[in-house]
């Protein structure tokens, strides 16, 4: 398989058929808020490996929301090695991005609301700061 670089994402040819990437496993697996959560994770660590338990803890609901570990190991840690965009789980419970996973655009793991809220917070920021956008007249 060819890990496109960064040129690739912003041309047409990018990502074709010989490509040997499996481009609907990609996106099925980027489908998920939590998978995208998982996938940023790793990418702030680079190449290092990371427990399980850690990556749970970046996903998890709430305080208790104990199921987080388990969704991991179970449903979205094999989804995105299945779509080789991380490693398989390690023996000793450990997981690391693979060369696709990091070289994805930042805006395809988005969560959901995170380009929203950081429109209002620059908008705030914006108006707070005295400039104004034709909108505020």
């Amino acid at each position: 398989m060819t890990t496109p670089t960064e040129a690739d994402w912003l041309t047409d040819d990018g990502g074709t058929p010989d490509s040997g990437i499996d481009w609907s496993a990609v996106l099925d697996a980027l489908a998920h808020a939590e998978r995208r959560a998982v996938l940023a994770a790793l990418r702030r660590e680079s190449t290092e490996r990371v427990s399980v338990d850690e990556l749970a803890a970046a996903v998890r609901d709430g305080p208790d929301d104990d199921g987080a570990t388990i969704r991991l190991q179970h449903v979205h840690l094999p989804k995105l090695a299945e779509a080789s965009l991380t490693e398989p789980v390690d023996e000793a419970g450990r997981v690391a991005p693979a060369s696709l996973g990091l070289s994805l655009p930042e805006w395809m793991l988005t969560v959901d609301g995170e380009a929203e809220a950081q429109s209002a917070t620059t908008a705030r920021t914006d108006h707070h700061s005295g400039t104004a956008d034709a909108d505020d007249d």
